[in-house]
C-alpha cells in the first residue's frame, strides 16, 4: 500500500480532511487507506468526505452551480 497523506489539515478542530472522487476504485482505496490510518494512529482525527457531500455543502452555502453536479 502507498503512502497516505490527506488534503487537510484543520488546525481548530485538530483533524485532517481527505476528499475522495467519484471512481469507485479510487474512493476504495481511500477507504482502505483511511481504515489503515486510523488502525495504526488512532488518535489521529480523520474525515473523509466523498464527491456528493462535497457538492452538497458548495450547495448549501451557495457556492455551487447548478447542473455541475454528477449525482
Amino acid at each position: 500500500m502507498a503512502g497516505f497523506r490527506p488534503d487537510f489539515w484543520l488546525p481548530d478542530l485538530a483533524c485532517f480532511v481527505e476528499l475522495t472522487t467519484a471512481d469507485q476504485r479510487l474512493v476504495t482505496r481511500k477507504n482502505a487507506k483511511v481504515r489503515r490510518l486510523r488502525l495504526l494512529h488512532p488518535d489521529v482525527e480523520v474525515h473523509l468526505v466523498y464527491q456528493r457531500d462535497f457538492h452538497a455543502l458548495l450547495r448549501h452555502h451557495g457556492l455551487g452551480r447548478a447542473g455541475t453536479d454528477a449525482a
